[in-house]
């Protein structure tokens, strides 16, 4: 008898009876849990307000970030849009100023979606301190996908992994759902700026703590948090550090 046709003909037998499943490579990085199998694309219609951010973000490329809850339009908008694009854009961006809702371009990949009157809040304050993302030396990673309504605890470790940087944070940090889309691929630097934006329109802010650490605290005390993690002494070995 020859082994290795009986082999063959065992795997011919499970594979007739048994469906193959393949699986996609999965990336180091994910922004989302089940972002693989969704279609950033698709809402539910009830869901007026996101659809119609959906619908801008397809007509001009940008990646929307925006507060995990917003207000949802009347109706929707999507079956009375005009055909020319820049029309059909400023008619999102008008139904969403009646939503009492800001649109703010923000650099050539980004728009902000932020409720009205956002200037004088503690966002506001918090937003100019971001450093928009630097030209990154490497291509955008098409594994970094949408991050579409994400629970607090896998965004804190997609923004970990992004940044290589321990969390820290106390007990009483906002934890409202982080979201938003994008139709590009994304570098690294403009992950973990998504991210950082995102959060603080969430009421978080993010505060580097020397090289290895980043605390995130509520927006109302960010401005009284002070770094101390310690600096190792030069050539010291791991767990030396100055005193």
């Amino acid at each position: 008898m020859n082994l290795s046709n009986e082999v063959l003909k065992l795997r011919e037998q499970l594979a007739s009876t048994k469906p193959r499943e393949t699986k996609p490579p999965q990336p180091v990085v994910k922004l989302s849990q089940n972002a693989g199998q969704e279609n950033p694309g698709r809402v539910r219609v009830s869901e007026t307000t996101e659809e119609a951010l959906d619908i801008y973000t397809e007509l001009t490329g940008r990646t929307v970030l925006r507060p995990g809850k917003l207000p949802q339009l009347p109706v929707s908008i999507k079956a009375d849009l005009p055909a020319d694009t820049n029309a059909a854009v400023a008619r999102v961006v008008s139904e969403l100023a009646e939503c009492h809702l800001d649109v703010v371009p923000d650099g050539e990949t980004f728009v902000r979606v932020l409720p009205e009157d956002w200037q004088n809040s503690l966002m506001g304050k918090q937003l100019p301190q971001i450093n928009p993302p630097l030209p990154s030396p490497h291509p955008a990673d098409p594994s970094f996908y949408a991050v579409v309504r994400s629970d607090f605890a896998a965004c804190l470790d997609i923004y970990s992994n992004l940044r290589g940087r321990t969390i820290l944070y106390p007990l009483s940090l906002p934890r409202a759902a982080v979201s938003f889309r994008n139709r590009k691929p994304l570098t690294t630097e403009e992950a973990v700026y998504a991210l950082t934006v995102v959060l603080a329109m969430n009421g978080v802010a993010a505060v580097d703590d020397g090289d290895h650490f980043v605390q995130l605290v509520p927006l109302e005390t960010a401005e009284h948090v002070t770094p101390r993690a310690p600096k190792p002494k030069r050539g010291a070995p791991l767990g030396v550090v100055n005193k």
